[in-house]
């Protein structure tokens, strides 16, 4: 069960998605976020169980599962039976709305049966569900959940939440003033003189924001060493688990190598046979 104090506790930063998730959550229906590997769907559901402690939900009404917990992912897996006894062990009414947030839910054997089993028999049961990875995502996600779930997709920090994330709250709000298509369409022109004060802090973060990305935990680091061992953590799980393993691509060597050529090629035209050659492997590879 989840405590007021518990969730308040947490530094947690909102994101622009986040209005558009909330009125799903009194609507039929699972709500799932898909994304990448630590793009921050885990402190979205937070904020989304903020949000409802915040409109008078009851604690007792709202748990947190992270199916990335042994124990819970061997229960879970025997069944939704499990999760209602789980419920019952934590003092919840099953005839009072209650919400479960399923954190990493391709780690279930059998997610598409068992979220079905629950949307169907148990409608005071409102799912919000997570998931990392799309290769297992699309392998166990079958056509049984249509009409039962709505998803999205989140992405990293756009700029203006990257800011946020660095505490530049000035910044964000001159760049949200004074947006290129704003500017082109007739809006308010900044004042040059003025701007100029923000002109060094504004390019130095906007270099940071292109050569780290939008990740959060990265936005909240301030050593550019720390950053990289981050990234590099981040890939080689990504890699290893959901290209080697998931996808089934042996030549991760290959692999890495021309993620490495198209880096260096972003906006430009991918020549099909020069990254053949330079990769070292063939067409059909």
């Amino acid at each position: 069960m989840i405590t007021s104090r518990t969730v308040e506790d947490l530094a947690l930063f909102d994101r622009k998605i986040l209005p558009n998730l909330i009125p799903f959550l009194h609507e039929e229906g699972i709500l799932v976020l898909t994304g990448s590997r630590q793009v921050g769907k885990t402190s979205l559901m937070f904020l989304l169980i903020r949000h409802l402690l915040r409109e008078g939900t009851p604690a007792r009404n709202l748990f947190y599962i992270d199916l990335e917990d042994p124990a819970m992912l061997d229960r879970l897996n025997a069944g939704v039976q499990e999760l209602l006894y789980f419920l019952e062990s934590q003092e919840a009414d099953l005839s009072e709305q209650n919400f479960v947030f399923l954190d990493e839910i391709q780690y279930l054997d059998h997610p598409s049966p068992f979220l079905k089993l629950i949307a169907d028999h148990h409608p005071k049961i409102k799912l919000v569900v997570s998931g990392s990875s799309s290769f297992e995502l699309k392998r166990k996600f079958r056509d049984s959940l249509s009409g039962r779930k709505v998803v999205f997709e989140i992405l990293p920090l756009d700029f203006l939440e990257f800011l946020r994330f660095k505490g530049e709250d000035v910044l964000r709000r001159w760049v949200e003033r004074y947006t290129i298509t704003q500017m082109r369409s007739g809006g308010v022109q900044p004042d040059p003189h003025v701007l100029s004060f923000h002109s060094e802090a504004l390019g130095r973060l906007f270099e940071e924001y292109e050569v780290f990305g939008g990740y959060p935990k990265t936005a909240r680091m301030q050593s550019e060493r720390a950053k990289i061992a981050y990234l590099t953590d981040v890939y080689q799980s990504y890699a290893r688990k959901d290209i080697k393993d998931l996808a089934h691509i042996e030549h991760i060597g290959a692999f890495n190598r021309l993620l490495r050529i198209l880096g260096l090629q972003i906006g430009q035209l991918a020549n099909l046979h020069e990254l053949t050659n330079t990769v070292g492997v063939s067409r059909e590879t």
